[in-house]
């Protein structure tokens, strides 16, 4: 394993250098930390097996499923990790952070509570994404072939979802909020969101 933690870490350092600003010790990226090779002892071996835990987690539409936690403890750390083969715990399916913040980043580091101004700026052009108010909540479904869209080839795609309190604070936010509501798909530059600040709240990778 000593040679597994070389090459992640010369991958970590190479990433590093064009992440724009994400920390090369929480990138959430499927060609450094998480490979599609990767399991359970790969995991005991960068982290330490006092930080992993298994944990039955609800994942949508009252679906739960077993997953393993790596530093449940931690609300800024947290991450989970679903298995192609729960068995045997390797070769990952899915892997997610989600919540208000985490040091947890994507390679072109976006993360956790930026902005839709901020993911919009990363891209470089306005993007698709899900209406609100489902479990499946701002889901980005189309980076409209900006910098974010994920290249031919990757082990995995990267998903990054938005959703918004705001529409609680006014009746014409909350009328705002209505229009964007729902399995449709709207664009970034939609008006309706200025008052609504939507800021992302899950990053993932999504494995074949």
């Amino acid at each position: 394993m000593v040679r597994r933690r070389i090459h992640r870490l010369t991958l970590l350092l190479s990433v590093a250098t064009v992440s724009c600003g994400a920390d090369d010790e929480f990138v959430l990226d499927c060609k450094t930390t998480f490979p599609g090779e990767l399991s359970y002892d790969d995991l005991v071996d960068d982290y330490g097996a006092d930080n992993l835990s298994s944990e039955a987690i609800h994942v949508g539409e009252g679906i739960i499923e077993n997953a393993t936690v790596l530093f449940a403890a931690s609300d800024r750390k947290r991450l989970e990790i679903f298995w192609h083969d729960l068995a045997s715990a390797k070769n990952p399916r899915a892997i997610r952070v989600h919540g208000e913040d985490s040091e947890w980043k994507l390679p072109s580091g976006i993360g956790l509570g930026d902005s839709m101004i901020d993911v919009q700026n990363h891209n470089g052009r306005s993007f698709e994404l899900m209406g609100f108010a489902w479990d499946y909540a701002g889901t980005v479904v189309d980076w409209k072939g900006g910098a974010l869209e994920d290249v031919d080839g990757s082990a995995c795609r990267t998903a990054v979802r938005l959703n918004t309190e705001k529409y609680t604070e006014s009746a014409t936010n909350l009328v705002n909020f209505m229009r964007l509501v729902g399995d449709t798909v709207f664009s970034s530059d939609n008006p309706d969101y200025v008052p609504l600040e939507p800021t992302v709240y899950e990053i993932a990778l999504f494995y074949e």
